[in-house]
């Protein structure tokens, strides 16, 4: 009993650092309604992981009017999501971000604050927010500096009450700024409450091409620095998603000359982002005619999405385009095997988000029922275990610290996996997670004690 109590208290500890396959996912569009004279923001819904998308409503369209063309969603979990969008306040001479929340999946939106409306002045059009979980979360927006020449200025900001006050992420308070080179404007990921990566575009005429720069905190956005002090070359309109506090992707666009399309290339990282490369060891990862516009958002280590949009000539159309992928960024396709998935009539700037399925509490528990056999020994070790999985075909294990930080992670290579502990300076409880390496659905765990 004393050993299930504690399994029962690890996990209650964890925080949302483990990820499953989701289905659920948002889109969100901007277009411009003549009858109001006003740009609308449309929401749509999938549950099927991609394969079909419609109203979150059964009583129609779900539509939040005056969003002025630049709104953006994310859903932390299933029924919650946030919405941010930028207008400017000619009363006040200054942009404004508003923010607004739903707790029903995206049926009904209003503020997230019983008293009134949630405005963060002094912004601009360019404002990314995430939410790692359901009331912590993060914005940044940049701009130019006015008295350092080429030199951008990111200003973040932090709620931790399910957006309702927004401030510093120090607790100090004031103003919490960033400099960096002039570009395209920052953007933030925190795949934890903690442990978030920042990045920004720009064109270094050292190597005569765009770079991106990504910084990276371990404490909850009071300090950033460079996960290794490279930038990745050739990385226009990059977008980054890390479904686990070390594995993460990157996408960025280029022109193939050859064939005079846009191409979209995907990096992987499986180390806190210190190196990139392809997620596939046969070469690069391309997905060709993503025409520019092409954003990735990945629910779980493995399970991926993909969208971009084109305008459709025969429908005479803009139309949004969902891809997926599976085994972790190296084959891309259709989340339907009946064809392509797309949404038509979304003319602009649409924003995608998959919640990530997390443990956050002991009453999702359920979740986690044994459903294949690990036997783990020596336990307690001190330098090498051995993991047991009679079926370890297509499997994968995960170690995490009682922090629910991912620690060491591969693939199950036989019934009997030898694994070399040393890299693990702390001792103390950790808990081994063996995983379907495509969905990332967990099958068993084990607690190991490293003395």
């Amino acid at each position: 009993m004393k050993k299930l109590t504690s399994l029962f208290l690890f996990i209650g500890l964890l925080s949302s650092s483990v990820a499953f396959g989701q289905n659920v996912g948002y889109l969100s569009y901007d277009y411009s309604s003549s009858s109001t004279n006003t740009y609308v923001t449309r929401i749509m819904k999938t549950t099927d992981g991609g394969v079909t998308w419609g109203s979150p409503s059964t009583q129609g369209v779900v539509e939040i009017a005056g969003t002025n063309n630049n709104a953006m969603i994310s859903f932390p979990s299933d029924n919650v999501g946030y919405l941010s969008y930028g207008y400017f306040n000619n009363s006040s001479n200054t942009y404004v971000t508003r923010i607004m929340k739903t707790i029903d999946g995206g049926v009904t939106w209003g503020s997230p604050s019983t008293r009134g409306v949630v405005d963060i002045t002094g912004t601009n059009d360019s404002v990314t927010i995430t939410f790692p979980s359901d009331n912590i979360g993060y914005l940044v927006y940049s701009y130019p500096s006015s008295t350092i020449p080429n030199i951008s200025v990111t200003r973040m900001m932090k709620t931790t009450d399910g957006g309702v006050t927004w401030g510093s992420p120090t607790s100090s308070g004031g103003v919490f700024e960033l400099l960096g080179p002039l570009g395209e404007n920052s953007k933030i990921i925190f795949p934890s409450e903690n442990v978030g990566y920042l990045w920004q575009s720009y064109f270094s005429s050292s190597v005569n091409s765009m770079v991106t720069r990504i910084l990276k905190t371990t404490d909850g956005g009071i300090t950033w620095s460079p996960p290794n002090n490279q930038e990745i070359s050739g990385t226009e309109n990059a977008v980054l998603s890390f479904p686990s506090n070390n594995t993460g992707y990157l996408s960025y666009k280029y022109l193939n000359t050859s064939t005079n399309t846009y191409v979209t290339r995907v990096l992987k990282t499986t180390n806190g982002g210190r190196t990139w490369s392809s997620p596939s060891t046969q070469g690069a990862v391309e997905i060709i005619g993503t025409n520019g516009h092409a954003t990735i958002v990945f629910p779980s280590d493995n399970v991926g999405y993909l969208s971009y949009r084109y305008f459709n000539f025969s429908a005479n159309a803009y139309a949004t385009r969902i891809m997926k992928t599976t085994d972790g960024g190296v084959t891309w396709g259709s989340p339907s095997i009946q064809g392509t998935v797309e949404i038509t009539g979304t003319p602009d700037n649409s924003s995608i988000s998959f919640p990530r399925q997390t443990i956050t509490s002991i009453s999702q528990l359920p979740t986690l029922q044994d459903k294949i056999s690990l036997e783990v020994f020596p336990n307690p070790t001190n330098t090498i275990t051995n993991l047991i999985v009679e079926d370890f075909q297509d499997k994968v294990y995960s170690i995490m610290n009682i922090m629910g930080q991912e620690v060491m992670q591969g693939q199950l290579q036989s019934n009997q996996t030898t694994l070399d502990l040393t890299a693990l300076t702390t001792k103390g409880t950790y808990l081994i997670l063996i995983k379907e390496k495509q969905g990332g659905q967990v099958l068993a765990k084990k607690m190991i004690t490293l003395q």
